[in-house]
């Protein structure tokens, strides 16, 4: 059984969850910042979501806005980093560990404050977007939608020239 531990050199991270629930990640140096937004992207693809190029945190059916703090609070419930420790005379052990995002981190051995920040930026681009409204048509576009459709051009090729799904554009053909 692993020994928890938390490593940080400030306060500590506390790590609510049970680690065999929390995705377990090995953190390789300052350029796996990219692979980490994956697997957080992965392992909480049905509570991050991306609204308009914002992280937003799916709770009790309300979309919440993500900030670096809050990542960091919901990221170590769900995301730990492993070492192997020698505790000397060959006495190894893995620890494993909540990630401190805490500025002036030695990267080589986890992710600081700035990586936090474009973990933000990275997960609002690999996570489920929230959907947009319907954009709202003129009466005008609305006309020519109707003679495009009655004049035989097809709704696919329509659709896409007015931000709008094919159905609308076969309502709006019809008789």
């Amino acid at each position: 059984m692993p020994k928890l531990m938390t490593e940080a050199p400030t306060e500590p991270t506390p790590l609510p969850a049970d680690p065999k629930e929390r995705r377990i990640f090995h953190w390789q140096g300052p350029n796996d910042t990219s692979r980490l937004a994956d697997v957080i992207a992965e392992a909480c693809v049905t509570e991050l979501f991306s609204d308009g190029g914002a992280l937003k945190r799916l709770v009790a059916g309300e979309l919440v806005p993500l900030n670096r703090d809050s990542l960091r609070d919901f990221l170590a419930e769900r995301i730990a980093g492993v070492k192997l420790v020698n505790h000397g005379a060959s006495n190894y052990q893995v620890e494993i560990h909540a990630f401190s995002f805490a500025p002036y981190t030695n990267t080589n051995e986890e992710p600081d404050q700035r990586m936090l920040v474009e973990l933000m930026k990275l997960l609002a681009e690999r996570v489920v977007r929230v959907p947009s409204a319907p954009p709202k048509l003129s009466e005008q576009q609305r006309q020519e939608i109707r003679a495009r459709a009655r004049s035989g051009e097809p709704p696919e090729r329509i659709a896409p020239s007015y931000g709008v799904d094919v159905a609308t554009v076969r309502e709006l053909g019809r008789p």
